[in-house]
C-alpha cells in the first residue's frame, strides 16, 4: 500500500496548476513560514522569508506591458540605503523567472535610478527619505514594499505587518492602481488588511 505523501510533496507533485492556483497555494505556505519568523529586525530568518515574499508578490502583480521593451527584459527588484536582506534577497530570485521576465537586483543608495526598478523595497531606516522617494516614483509602475508603521500612509502599496508572532502584510489599493499597477485577487485575499 502506498503511503500518502506529505502535503509539500502533494503540491509539487501531478498536473500543472493554473497561476492563480499556485500563486494562492505559496502565499498561503509563505504565510505559514511567516509564523516561525522572528520579530526582531535583525533576523536572517525574518528576511528569508519577506525576500520569498517579494519574489511572489512579483508573480501576482501586473505590469503596464509598455515597461518592458522585450520578453528578455529582466524585471528589476530594488532595495534603497542599507540593504537589510545581506544578500538574502539576490539568492532568492537568482536565475528565477518572472512573468517570462528574469529576475535581476539592484540595490541603490540614492533617490536616483528609481525609473529602471519594478519593485522597490523600503527599509525602516530609510522612512525619513519617503516623500523623497514617494515624489521620485510620482506616475511611475513601480511596485513599493516597506516595513513601518507609516508605510501605507505615506503613499507605500504593500506593508509587511508582524501579528501575533506571524508575518503578514496590509495593501494599499489605490496607491497601486494609481500607479497602474493590478494585484491579484490572490494577493489581495491573503492581506492582512486593504486601503481603498
Amino acid at each position: 500500500m502506498q503511503r500518502p505523501l506529505p502535503t509539500g510533496r502533494r503540491l509539487l507533485r501531478g498536473k500543472r496548476r493554473p497561476i492563480w492556483i499556485q500563486g494562492f497555494t505559496i502565499m498561503a505556505l509563505l504565510l505559514a513560514m511567516g509564523q516561525r519568523a522572528q520579530a526582531a529586525p535583525e533576523s536572517a530568518n525574518e528576511y528569508s522569508v519577506k525576500a520569498a515574499f517579494l519574489f511572489h508578490f512579483a508573480q501576482l502583480t501586473t505590469w503596464p506591458p509598455r515597461i518592458f521593451t522585450s520578453t528578455g527584459s529582466p524585471l528589476v527588484f530594488c532595495t534603497i540605503g542599507k540593504d537589510p536582506f545581506g544578500g538574502v534577497l539576490d539568492s532568492a530570485v537568482e536565475n528565477k523567472i518572472v512573468q517570462g521576465h528574469p529576475a535581476k537586483v539592484l540595490h541603490l543608495k540614492q533617490v536616483i535610478g528609481l525609473e529602471g526598478c519594478h519593485l522597490l523595497f523600503i527599509g525602516t531606516q530609510e522612512m525619513p527619505r519617503m516623500p523623497a522617494i514617494i515624489a521620485a516614483l510620482h506616475g511611475l509602475p513601480v511596485l513599493t514594499v516597506g516595513e513601518a508603521d507609516e508605510f501605507l500612509k505615506q503613499g507605500g502599496m504593500i506593508d509587511f505587518r508582524s501579528q501575533d508572532d506571524r508575518l503578514r502584510f496590509d495593501v494599499n489599493l489605490e496607491a497601486a492602481q494609481s500607479s497602474n499597477l493590478a494585484f491579484s485577487s490572490t494577493l489581495l485575499s491573503l492581506a492582512r488588511t486593504i486601503t481603498r
